[in-house]
């Protein structure tokens, strides 16, 4: 697990700018001002702010989308293949796709004992409050050997309904079953979701961001073509990157594993959002390539190439440090342009409570920001102006440098 970081926060209100330390394990961040504004733009800031803030601190709960039921009767069908493993049984399954209207459903493979990390998705970014729209929440694992571990297991999804498993042995070196395993029951199990976005259990997923992103794509003509034609998968993409064979790191790979020089482009498996149709092809694919323990260069990399589709790149909007982040949605609002990100590294349950009831704001009150409103690259002079001055004057007044 990723270890934590000291946050220092830059916190301003609408009359005057004071600078705070935040610490983790401290301070209450989520009573932090939301403001980082420099006093020479301060003025674009409308002084509704505040007031609009209330409404998301008192907004509990939301309008779903259609309850009609869609109900899987066989939860343990037979004859089911996992890539080279026949009759693959699952200890743990749950109707937990049961209505048939889903917009996102988020498939987080975690280790069996992750307990404190799958309760603070749970409680916080994993069950978003998105108005009209069901979501659902998935824990993927495999087994283990230990039967206390299992019985907790099962007391866990006993309580909330949201973990599979499946009986291949939960490990590091087994993360390229985990990652089909998500596929395959997407595809059996979830298959009228709209969407499924795939990340770890020590991540921060903005899925209010993330679903917006997403009725753009299906706008898209050409991502709309790829999405039907189940060769759809948004992601940060990898490459090119080399392949490891020096024996004493971690992810080597031999040459009788995999030949050539670098593997072909690929997702990082932090975050990317792919659709059933092409989950159910990736999970066929698999059954028919030859097996590459490295999970994200295989599934979303070699196999995704042998299927003859391309990603669609999402690095804009995710960053690899969590504590960017924290700043960079500490500083968003509907009236000054800055960049967003709707994904990083995070295992801090305050600091998770924080960034949702940012994202959740920002989706209710249409942030001007390149999730909502302009890409990178496309903004207006004034727009990259005020983008490159927050930037600037946010990692200045919280000790680092701007890239």
């Amino acid at each position: 697990m990723r270890s934590e970081a000291k946050y220092i926060v830059g916190a301003c209100t609408l009359t005057g700018l004071i600078t705070i330390l935040v610490y983790s394990s401290e301070v209450n961040i989520a009573d932090a001002s939301n403001r980082i504004i420099p006093e020479s733009i301060k003025s674009s800031v409308s002084d509704t702010k505040s007031q609009l803030w209330d409404i998301v601190s008192n907004f509990g709960g939301s309008t779903p989308g259609s309850s009609k039921p869609y109900i899987h009767q066989n939860l343990h069908p037979s004859n089911l293949t996992l890539v080279n493993l026949t009759n693959i049984k699952f200890p743990i399954n749950r109707d937990i796709c049961n209505v048939s209207e889903i917009g996102i459903v988020t498939i987080v493979h975690t280790a069996i004992d992750h307990q404190n990390l799958r309760s603070i998705i749970r409680d916080t970014w994993g069950n978003p409050k998105i108005p009209g729209v069901n979501t659902r929440l998935v824990f993927l694992t495999g087994t283990t050997e230990h039967d206390d571990q299992q019985a907790r297991l099962l007391d866990e999804s006993n309580t909330y309904h949201d973990i599979v498993q499946a009986d291949f042995h939960d490990s590091y070196h087994n993360l390229s079953y985990k990652n089909v395993f998500g596929k395959m029951w997407t595809s059996q199990f979830c298959e009228q979701a709209e969407f499924i976005v795939k990340t770890d259990d020590d991540m921060f997923l903005d899925l209010y961001g993330i679903y917006h992103l997403s009725r753009g794509l299906v706008n898209t003509t050409t991502t709309k073509q790829a999405y039907d034609n189940g060769e759809f998968i948004f992601c940060p993409i990898f490459h090119p990157m080399a392949i490891i064979r020096d024996p004493l790191n971690k992810w080597y790979v031999s040459e009788e594993e995999l030949e050539g020089k670098d593997y072909p482009p690929y997702c990082t498996g932090w975050i990317y959002v792919t659709n059933p149709k092409t989950a159910g092809r990736l999970a066929e694919q698999a059954t028919k390539s030859k097996f590459l323990w490295v999970d994200d260069a295989w599934v979303t990399g070699i196999l995704v190439k042998a299927l003859g589709f391309k990603h669609t790149n999402m690095m804009e909007w995710f960053v690899m440090q969590g504590e960017r982040m924290v700043l960079f949605k500490s500083a968003q609002n509907p009236d000054i342009y800055h960049r967003d990100y709707i994904a990083a590294p995070n295992g801090n349950r305050e600091i998770a409570e924080y960034l949702e009831r940012h994202a959740r704001w920002c989706y209710i009150n249409q942030c001007d920001s390149n999730i909502y409103k302009t890409k990178l690259g496309q903004q207006t002079k004034k727009e990259k102006y005020n983008d490159e001055l927050l930037e600037r004057f946010i990692l200045h007044n919280n000790g680092y440098n701007s890239p």
